[in-house]
């Protein structure tokens, strides 16, 4: 007699694999055959990969500042259901390949905008302090001083003055006129950044006394032009015309790459997070 035979696939967990198979074959009604690279790839690395990729989609998301995971494109998720077969190993690692290089050019993208904006406020606050000093610098340089600038708090600048006045003139020989001379702008409330110009030979004695005042060597912020913004407020000037403009073309590309790749990570996030 022959009858009309049907595959049957019986899937399961393969610590319960054995004892399965005795049973079936105990009921006498299947033949069985086992198929070896089934049980060769287990689930396990699959869900782990699943898990990682998941995780790894959620710190996208939060990278890009997506707020609309809740309310994902539900015609992306159906479209992606259809397409990435989240039941092969080798198209998850496609996706984690895919998902690692958008990370790396997100981060660069990120940290450009970010260095333009600090960028920005520092040469700004380079501007202004070399557009208030860039006579007082001119002029003591040429006459060969050393000029050095300090931030000091405001209270303390009277005795300062007065402790300079007395060192210089304990170093300067009888026979020749003390030299100090300062400038000073408001920097915040409670402090200042003062100029002071000096004679070489003093330089090292003032330096001493300002650093037991608690006053602070100030430092220019770090910017594309260095030292070189202090000495021309014109150089600084007309960088500050062409940074916004490149600052505001890393925002749009910034913000190009969000609205690409936010609706797809959602999506993506969906469908591995239902499996």
């Amino acid at each position: 007699m022959i009858t009309d035979m049907v595959n049957l696939k019986i899937i399961g967990l393969k610590s319960d694999g054995k004892d399965l198979l005795e049973h079936i074959r105990d009921l006498g009604v299947l033949h069985i055959e086992e198929e070896k690279e089934y049980y060769q790839v287990t689930e396990e690395p699959l869900i782990e990969k699943m898990r990682f990729l998941r995780a790894g989609v959620l710190g996208l998301l939060e990278d890009l500042g997506w707020k609309d995971l809740d309310n994902p494109d539900w015609g992306l998720v159906e479209s992606l259901r259809e397409i990435v077969p989240l039941n092969d190993i080798a198209v998850l690692e496609e996706i984690e390949k895919s998902l690692m290089e958008f990370k790396e050019r997100l981060s660069e993208m990120t940290d450009e905008v970010r260095a333009l904006e600090e960028s920005t406020v520092a040469l700004k606050q380079v501007h202004y302090i070399a557009t208030h000093f860039h006579s007082f610098f001119s002029e003591e340089k040429k006459n060969e001083k050393v000029v050095s600038l300090w931030l000091v708090d405001s209270s303390k600048l009277d005795n300062l003055l007065k402790g300079l006045e007395r060192t210089i003139r304990s170093l300067t020989p009888v026979v020749e006129r003390p030299y100090l001379n300062h400038k000073a702008i408001s920097q915040g409330e409670n402090f200042l950044v003062l100029a002071l110009s000096v004679n070489p030979e003093s330089s090292s004695a003032v330096s001493k006394l300002m650093e037991e005042f608690g006053c602070i060597s100030y430092l220019v912020p770090k910017t594309a032009m260095d030292e070189l913004a202090l000495e021309s407020p014109n150089a600084s000037q007309m960088e500050l015309k062409w940074l916004p403009k490149k600052l505001a073309q890393a925002k749009t590309t910034l913000d190009a790459a969000k609205r690409e790749w936010g609706p797809r990570l959602a999506a993506l996030y969906v469908i591995l997070d239902e499996d």
